[in-house]
């Protein structure tokens, strides 16, 4: 019997060094994957450029824009260096905060200029703001596998976001606040 023990603990041994090596080389095919992911990502980073077509008010505005897009321009560049939750958020946060920050001041200067599409102008900022939301649950909620991904949809979101709003949107109050 004690022959027996040894023999089987023997195969257990030997079934968890194989174990162990596979592990080993899971781990390091994914690190692998991970790294050419990241790779793949720096080369198709998009930044956005002020460009005076964007400007609505040559003020408070349009310098409210030019933040919004160097925090989104920070946080693409920062897409692939990104490893978990935890890097991601504080850029969701500042990003959040100051577009609501901006959205109260572009909605109290269309009031006060008697923008005729305010009210059709503020329920878009706040279906953004319930978009960034869900965005940010959903980086939260990610891990080092799909952190990267998740991120790199944020920031193609806001990036698509901020240049149609501007253009599409903001660019209509012009005549009202220039």
């Amino acid at each position: 019997i004690g022959g027996i023990v040894i023999l089987t603990a023997g195969i257990t041994v030997n079934i968890m060094l194989k174990r162990e090596g596979n592990d080993r080389r899971d781990l390091a095919s994914k690190l692998k994957s991970r790294k050419i992911k990241r790779l793949s990502l720096s080369k198709s980073i998009k930044q956005i450029q002020w460009q005076e077509k964007y400007a609505v008010d040559n003020g408070i505005i349009d310098k409210d824009h030019r933040i919004l897009f160097g925090l989104i321009n920070r946080f693409n560049m920062n897409v692939p260096k990104f490893t978990s939750p935890r890097q991601v958020m504080p850029f969701m946060h500042s990003l959040k905060q100051y577009t609501e920050k901006h959205f109260e001041r572009e909605e109290k200067l269309q009031k006060a200029a008697g923008y005729a599409f305010c009210e059709d102008h503020k329920a878009k900022h706040a279906a953004l703001i319930a978009d960034l939301d869900m965005i940010a649950r959903k980086a939260q909620n990610a891990n080092e596998d799909t952190i990267n991904d998740i991120a790199s949809e944020a920031g193609k979101f806001c990036y698509d976001w901020l240049i149609s709003h501007v253009l599409d949107e903001d660019l209509g109050m012009r005549p009202y606040v220039a």
